[in-house]
């Protein structure tokens, strides 16, 4: 089977309306994802930040009232700092009706001794054991002098719950020392609670330093408990009974109790959700659309397209010479391209014969020219007289010398290869000439010398490859094989000027007469002439890559040496293509 019948080829409506919709849908759909992704993450955000703000506040109002309770605490112990409280009892008695009807929120004010008896209290207040020495607010007080001791709530009736306030005291010239009891209501901030809007289901649980509930202001579950108690500070999500809250835990200041604050954010997922339905109708319907759109607009592209294919079906078999164009019956929506190609394809049949004839003589020089460069690449008497030298040196012991000429030989042959291309660097065809050059020195001695002569930025340059040697290897021949009375001399030079490239090879042999580079010269144009096969070939190939911009000149005087000069245009030589 042959390839044309493997190869499954697609009509034009085909090739331009499924890659445009594919990118179409592949970029609706990251941006779908991309969209999505960012609200999603700015939706949390903002409403982590509006938990944090809001459980911020609540704080602060717990802070708030906290620190002025401690201040109760602290003002007091300055007022009895220095006084006895067993001559001066009456006079704090006084003061502590005086404060609690400042503070409407204190039940009951008293200050026990070291042993827990009663040593001064409030007019109201009647104690209802006598010995508090074993009770834990006053062992904590006592064993806990720097701070103040919040004790758990108790519920007097189910409108009414206090919780009390202890600190250790000193008085009497801070002789004695003491506790300070408060009671206090906490009505004050239940309603601090009850004013905070925490959605369906949330709640604010606060507990003490050893996980013990202190308040809730609604039932919470023990999975709840949990996450309060291993979320030490900071915000974390749940999921209860169907519905998603954000937690902020954090500690009231001067309290060991610990806040939890539950907010219900189904709000928050319900417009996600919602954002999210919106977009996938509207990347449907967009996507549906520009589809439409596009298979509408392939059609109308490709049927003019059609038609002029089906004209040049039409006129396959026929004598361009004589061949009338068809005109494209469908107008509607024509490209100017179509337009121009359809009114162009009359006087390009007319035109195709005569330049299948051109190219094909063209392309036929192009071949005798590449096969005759490939002829040139493996010299077999230059390899079998390179091979019997290396044996030779190998055999006389002289083996750097046989290496040097067989790593040579490996460049040479390396880049006479250059994996089947036919344009290399400038810089490796000079490489090249150098590597030949080396081999021939070590087999001709001291018959010859050679100078290599290059400028800087020849990495740029591109020349077709094998230039240089055939030029090189007739200096060799010419200036040395049949000059073996003098050391001769061989050297190769480039330069830029004027937007050419000029490679120069010298040597110093006996030169060529007059009528032999004439001859050379007519033998460039001359298909059937033999004469400087070496110069011929590279300057055909020159001419067929170059055009005729390209050149090769031979300088020659009998008795001084000769100098061809190879002349590639500098514009020529800046792609490394073919």
């Amino acid at each position: 089977m042959s390839t044309e019948r493997k190869h499954k080829y697609f009509p034009i409506q085909q090739l331009v309306f499924y890659p445009v919709i594919g990118m179409f849908f592949i970029f609706i759909i990251v941006l779908y994802f991309l969209i999505s992704s960012i609200f999603n993450q700015y939706a949390n955000a903002q409403a982590d930040t509006t938990v944090k703000t809001l459980s911020k506040q609540v704080l602060a109002n717990y802070d708030t009232y906290f620190e002025s309770v401690i201040k109760v605490s602290d003002s007091i112990q300055t007022e009895i700092n220095y006084m006895d409280l067993a001559s001066q009892a009456s006079e704090v008695s006084s003061y502590f009706d005086k404060i609690m009807s400042l503070q409407g929120e204190i039940y009951n004010m008293a200050i026990y001794s070291s042993s827990g008896t009663l040593l001064v209290k409030d007019k109201d207040y009647q104690p209802i054991i006598s010995d508090n020495s074993k009770e834990i607010w006053f062992v904590r007080a006592m064993n806990e002098p720097l701070v103040n001791v919040f004790s758990p709530i108790t519920g007097i009736s189910s409108s009414e719950q206090r919780f009390t306030v202890s600190k250790h005291v000193f008085y009497n010239k801070e002789k004695d020392e003491g506790v300070l009891k408060m009671e206090y209501s906490f009505n004050k901030i239940v309603s601090l609670i009850a004013d905070t809007d925490l959605g369906n289901g949330g709640n604010i649980y606060i507990s003490d330093k050893n996980g013990q509930t202190v308040y809730s202001s609604a039932e919470i579950s023990d999975n709840e408990k949990k996450l309060a108690s291993e979320l030490v500070f900071g915000s974390s999500s749940y999921i209860s009974n169907g519905s998603y809250f954000l937690l902020y835990v954090s500690t009231i200041q001067n309290t060991t109790w610990r806040v939890a604050i539950a907010i219900n954010n189904d709000s928050l997922h319900q417009a996600i959700r919602q954002f999210t339905i919106v977009l996938t109708i509207c990347s449907a319907v967009e996507m549906l659309i520009f589809a439409l759109i596009t298979s509408f607009v392939s059609r109308k592209i490709s049927k003019p397209i059609n038609q002029l294919q089906t004209n040049m079906v039409k006129v396959e078999t026929l004598n361009y010479s004589v061949l009338k164009s068809t005109p494209i019956e469908e107008k509607s929506f024509m490209s100017k391209e179509v337009h121009d190609l359809n009114n162009s394809f009359d006087q390009m049949m007319k035109r195709i014969d005569e330049l299948n004839k051109a190219n094909i003589k063209e392309e036929e020089e192009k071949r005798k020219s590449e096969l005759k460069a490939l002829q040139n690449q493996i010299n077999p008497h230059f390899l079998y007289n390179t091979m019997d030298s290396i044996i030779y040196l190998i055999e006389k012991g002289e083996n750097e010398k046989a290496e040097e000429m067989i790593m040579a030989l490996s460049k040479f042959f390396r880049i006479s290869i250059s994996r089947g291309k036919n344009i290399i660097p400038l810089a490796s065809e000079i490489e090249h000439a150098k590597n030949y050059l080396i081999i021939q020195k070590i087999r001709y001695g001291e018959a010859f010398d050679y100078q290599i002569v290059t400028q800087p930025g020849l990495e740029k340059y591109f020349v077709i490859k094998l230039i240089l040697q055939p030029i090189v290897e007739n200096a060799i021949i010419h200036g040395i094989e049949e000059n073996t009375e003098k050391s001769a001399n061989i050297s190769i030079s480039e330069r830029v000027e004027n937007g050419f490239i000029y490679l120069e090879v010298t040597d110093s042999g006996y030169g060529i007469l007059p009528e032999k580079v004439q001859e050379i010269y007519a033998s460039f144009k001359d298909e059937s002439a033999h004469s400087g096969v070496g110069l011929k070939n590279v300057y055909q190939r020159l001419k067929i890559y170059y055009g005729e911009e390209a050149d090769l000149k031979i300088d020659s005087k009998l008795d001084q040496g000769s100098k061809i000069t190879i002349i590639i245009p500098e514009k020529g030589a800046l792609k490394d293509e073919e």
